[in-house]
């Protein structure tokens, strides 16, 4: 399934207190077991993870929800690399099935981590413009490697009022430096 349509399986076992009943599996992909359900989703982003404002596409994993925190401006990147490691720890008890559960405190959830946080990609060529760090462009992830970031970095400070944040540097974020004409198309 990840080689050929890009989906990994996740198995879920049917609930105890469950309202429904499996009676019938018809899986050809050979999953057909009647006491799980079989979940389908595609991988989550690997790269460029510091640009993240919530970890899980659901946001799960940076909610009370599962004892994380959600990520704000005043506790990122803390809350990152907690929200990283601690989906790290989910993901090798769960889909890994550790045979000894790994605690939040395992030292190596760390190094997991920081594997994480070291990986950028980023377009390097295009047919129609050739190489994109041609001609003094700076595609590529040489280019992002250096580029600022913080939570609400393209937020509005306050929607009624067209009014965006500084990116990166000794900028205050709220201060109204940042206007979003670098976005407007080149005549």
């Amino acid at each position: 399934m990840l080689r050929t349509r890009g989906l990994i399986r996740i198995a879920i076992a049917v609930p105890a207190n469950a309202n429904y009943a499996v009676t019938s599996v018809q899986n050809p992909y050979g999953c057909n077991e009647s006491d799980t359900i079989s979940m389908y989703r595609r991988p989550l982003p690997a790269t460029n993870l510091r640009f993240l404002s919530a970890v899980m596409s659901d946001g799960r994993e940076s909610s009370a929800a599962t004892g994380t925190t959600k990520m704000l401006y005043g506790n990122d990147p803390a809350s990152l690399l907690s929200n990283l490691a601690h989906q790290a720890m989910d993901a090798t008890n769960g889909h890994a099935q550790a045979s000894k559960p790994v605690s939040i405190s395992d030292p190596r959830l760390p190094a997991i981590v920081n594997f994480e946080m070291g990986l950028t990609t980023a377009q390097v060529f295009t047919n129609g413009a050739g190489l994109l760090s041609a001609h003094g462009a700076s595609g590529g992830p040489n280019a992002l490697l250096p580029e600022p970031f913080f939570i609400s970095v393209n937020s509005s400070v306050n929607p009624l009022v067209p009014q965006f944040e500084q990116p990166g540097g000794l900028a205050t974020p709220g201060d109204g430096q940042f206007t979003p004409a670098i976005f407007n198309a080149l005549p």
